[in-house]
C-alpha cells in the first residue's frame, strides 16, 4: 500500500459501512481492498485510502472526520486540475487525460506527462490549493507558475470552454530547419545539476517551436552550413563549444 495517498482518519466496520452510504448517497464510488476502504474521488484519477481498524472514538465522530478529510483533498484536486487544464490552454498545450492518473502533454512536438493520482492526493491532503498547484508544476516540465499565478488558475470553477487538441505525429511541424537531419542529445551531471537524457534535455533546450533555444540552433546551422557537428554547453561557464567533424 506504500504507492496509495492514505487517510489520517481511521474508520471501524460498523462506521466504514455507514461511511460508505454517505458516498453511496453521493454518488461517489468506493471498493474494499484488504484493511482499507477506497474512495474515490470524482475525476476518476485517485482515492483516498481509510483504514478498518477498530477505534475508541464513537461512530458518528469517526464517520464526520472521514467525511471532512474526503471532502477537503477532493476539494484541493478539483481547483488544482482544473487549474492546470486552464495552464495547458494558456500556453497551447494538448492534454491526454487518464484514469491512470498519468497525464500526458503535447507541446509542439515535446511530450511528457504530469502525476494527477496519488501524488496529486498527497500534497492535497497537507496543501492548499494554490500551494498544491506549484508543487506539482515543480514535479513536471509544465511551465511553472508564480503564488498569484496559482491562485488565478485554482479560482477557476470548470474548465476552459476549448482546449488544445492532442496532435499526430504527421500532424506535428519540424521543430527544426530541413538543413538538421537529426539531432542526438545527451547531458552529463555537474555539481549543480542531475544527468539529463535526451528527451529531458531535448525538451528543455528546445520545448516548441520557435522557443529560443530552437531558434539558435538553426542560426547555427545556417552560419556554418551542411556539416557535420556536435557541441557542448557548460552551465558554469555559460559557454557552448562548437566542434566539427567533417
Amino acid at each position: 500500500m506504500s504507492g496509495f495517498a492514505k487517510s489520517k482518519s481511521g474508520l471501524s466496520v460498523a462506521a466504514m459501512e455507514l461511511f460508505c452510504a454517505n458516498l453511496e448517497r453521493r454518488g461517489n464510488c468506493f471498493h474494499r481492498l484488504e484493511n482499507f476502504l477506497a474512495a474515490e474521488f470524482e475525476d476518476g484519477c485517485d482515492a483516498l485510502y481509510i483504514g478498518i481498524k477498530e477505534s475508541p472514538e464513537p461512530t458518528d465522530i469517526q464517520i464526520s472526520n472521514a467525511l471532512i478529510e474526503f471532502d477537503r483533498i477532493a476539494n484541493v484536486r478539483r481547483q488544482v486540475i482544473i487549474g492546470v487544464r486552464h495552464l495547458a490552454y494558456e500556453h497551447g498545450i494538448a492534454l491526454e487525460r487518464s484514469n491512470s492518473g498519468v497525464w500526458m502533454y503535447q507541446q509542439g512536438i515535446a511530450t511528457s506527462s504530469i502525476q494527477v493520482g496519488a501524488a496529486l492526493t498527497r500534497l492535497a491532503s497537507d496543501y492548499t490549493a494554490e500551494k498544491a498547484l506549484i508543487r506539482l508544476l515543480d514535479n513536471s516540465w509544465l511551465p511553472k507558475v508564480s503564488a498569484d499565478q496559482a491562485a488565478t488558475l485554482v479560482s477557476h470553477t470548470s474548465p476552459p470552454v476549448s482546449e488544445a487538441v492532442w496532435k499526430e505525429q504527421k500532424e506535428l511541424e519540424p521543430l527544426f530547419g530541413s538543413n538538421i537531419l537529426s539531432l542526438d542529445c545527451s547531458a552529463e551531471a555537474e555539481e549543480t545539476s542531475e544527468a539529463k537524457n535526451s528527451e529531458e534535455l531535448l525538451s528543455q533546450l528546445a520545448p516548441y517551436l520557435n522557443s529560443p533555444g530552437q531558434i539558435v540552433l538553426n542560426e547555427v546551422v545556417k552560419r556554418v552550413g551542411s556539416k557535420r557537428f556536435s557541441f557542448d554547453i557548460s552551465s558554469k561557464q555559460r559557454a557552448a563549444d562548437i566542434t566539427f567533424t567533417d
